[in-house]
């Protein structure tokens, strides 16, 4: 085998590669169809699933795919699936969770995977090593060397604040050569009327951004993880306050830090053997790749989607399914919050099927009058998909396929449906102490 010095390769919105020699590190791969519901697509639509195997089959290097977490703009199903299609040999790395349930999905398809400890370094190969650690609401961001260079992939973090960002430095101890960070709001923020409220989250991800960079002190920062838009005719309004890469090169809070911050596109290459040759790369390559962003974010159309719509007697079936499941994973807590105020009934207004119910852990669900007021709107198939999955709520909230009717709405909805979520995190029966220890700790805050 010819030497070959290590290289890595932009693919698309949270997905790069790295290789050496030896071993080829896949990122994050997300690359055909929608996510979140219908509700996201990728800007960038040129690369295909099949690219990316090939690539991969006709390395003929030790195949390693490493996962942030669990939302579909970075664990993709279809991509998962065309791998098992095709029968390689490969190896997924994943943070240790308390279910293991990503673990266990892929080990169902015969793929073999490493659980990987917080800061259990794993080497791919000679020089060639990586760390991950877990993170709030499931992400979790790795640390990479690779010969002398060395990456922070931060992807969707919420580091936010200066003890974030020093607890992550503590616990990498090294130098960062090249951070790859979000720099776009990705979640629902506000209705279509809100649209001074999108603008001041939209700065506050620059303001992350300037926060990482001063604490961690790496060498150059790369945005990627937002390239995407909101594209179904439910949320295409929040498009209208995105972060794009002219708009970065212009943020005040970045000013000093215009030098080191530089755009990749599908199929830019950097080789990794020193940070200046790095830099070089980058300067030449940044503004078309910065173009190109900015070119497809100017080009964007919400989808034509044929949603259906779900009846009440459906919906009610659906509702009573999802009860259940949250009463043989928590037991009457769902019920007791409710009473006591801390979780309370959901007034929906279904706004296909123009009617509106209410949820309760301890009534179950009721069709109101027209006439009555609401907490939050959305489609039948919205609901109904809230309802059938463990991400439900959590890619709602992502997608953004709702509108609220007062400030609190949102709150209230995420309180709601809060047992989801910690059923998605390992929360439950099949692990009680942690779920006694996790209660107390959100008690005491």
């Amino acid at each position: 085998m010819v030497n070959s010095l290590p290289k890595l390769t932009f693919l698309n919105h949270a997905s790069f590669m790295i290789e050496n020699n030896d071993s080829v590190l896949l990122i994050d791969p997300w690359y055909e169809g929608a996510a979140f519901n219908q509700g996201w697509n990728l800007l960038d639509t040129s690369i295909k699933n099949c690219d990316v195997i090939k690539k991969l089959v006709d390395s003929n290097k030790k195949i390693f795919i490493w996962f942030s977490h669990e939302h579909s703009d970075h664990f993709s199903v279809p991509f998962i699936k065309k791998l098992k299609n095709e029968k390689i040999d490969l190896t997924f790395l994943y943070q240790k969770t308390l279910d293991g349930r990503i673990g266990n999905f892929l080990r169902k398809d015969n793929f073999k995977v490493l659980e990987l400890n917080d800061g259990q370094s794993f080497h791919l190969s000679t020089n060639f090593e990586i760390k991950n650690w877990k993170y709030h609401s499931g992400d979790s961001y790795c640390w990479i060397r690779c010969a002398d260079i060395c990456l922070l992939n931060l992807n969707d973090c919420v580091v936010n604040n200066s003890d974030a960002a020093f607890d992550i430095a503590n616990k990498i101890s090294s130098k960062i050569d090249i951070l790859f960070t979000q720099f776009g709001y990705a979640n629902w923020v506000g209705n279509e009327s809100d649209k001074e409220y999108r603008s001041k989250v939209a700065q506050e991800k620059f303001e992350r951004i300037q926060i990482q960079a001063e604490i961690l002190k790496p060498n150059i920062v790369i945005p990627f993880a937002s390239f995407i838009y909101f594209s179904h005719s439910d949320n295409f309004y929040l498009n209208d306050e995105q972060n794009t890469p002219e708009k970065l090169r212009v943020a005040e809070q970045l000013m000093l830090l215009q030098e080191n911050i530089f755009f990749m596109k599908p199929y830019d290459q950097l080789i990794l053997k020193n940070g200046f040759e790095i830099r070089n790369k980058l300067q030449v390559s940044t503004k078309m790749a910065e173009q190109h962003w900015n070119d497809l974010m100017n080009k964007i159309q919400p989808n034509i989607n044929s949603d259906s719509t779900i009846g009440a007697d459906f919906l009610e079936k659906k509702f009573k399914k999802f009860r259940n499941k949250t009463f043989s994973n928590f037991l009457i807590a769902p019920q007791i919050l409710e009473f006591f105020g801390f979780i309370k009934p959901l007034k929906i207004e279904i706004t296909d099927a123009l009617i509106k119910i209410e949820l309760s852990y301890i009534k179950g669900f009721k069709i109101l009058n027209n006439d009555v007021d609401f907490d939050i709107a959305m489609k039948s198939d919205v609901l109904d998909f809230i309802f059938s999955n463990d991400y439900g709520y959590n890619a709602t909230a992502v997608n953004g396929r709702y509108k609220t009717e007062y400030v609190d709405a949102n709150v209230k909805f995420g309180r709601f449906f809060s047992p989801q979520e910690y059923l998605k995190n390992g929360y439950g029966l099949l692990s009680p102490l942690n779920t006694i220890v996790m209660v107390f700790k959100r008690f005491f805050n």
